[in-house]
């Protein structure tokens, strides 16, 4: 992964650091980045995500459960998102013309699924 560091005053002394050098071209610079860390999240494919915070999952293979999520990334076709999808949930992707929460619908292909993230 490539990071860019800008530095306001590459030359001028940190208040912090008095005694630091200035920085020069291609002179490297260390750099702590703050990001949030989810104990839990889904992995769903993209095409799964309606209106940016919606999935349509299955439950008991037949009941069409319209499941609130809050995306975290996009990397390719895939989305990480947080929210109550069950593991291993079938997720829908295909276009329907009519949708209501609860409603009955029969799957005619395979249904993708929803991963569990792996935490590193």
């Amino acid at each position: 992964m490539d990071v860019v560091l800008r530095v306001p005053d590459p030359f001028e002394p940190d208040e912090r650091q008095p005694d630091r050098p200035p920085l020069l071209i291609g002179t490297y610079a260390t750099a702590d980045i703050e990001g949030s860390r989810f104990d839990r999240y889904v992995v769903v494919p993209s095409a799964a995500l309606r209106d940016d915070d919606v999935v349509w999952a299955l439950v008991s293979d037949t009941i069409l459960v319209m499941t609130p999520v809050e995306r975290i990334q996009e990397v390719e076709d895939r989305a990480y998102v947080l929210g109550d999808l069950p593991d291993g949930a079938p997720v829908i992707i295909s276009d329907l013309p009519f949708v209501t929460d609860g409603m009955t619908v029969r799957a005619i292909r395979a249904l993708e699924t929803a991963r569990p993230g792996e935490v590193r």
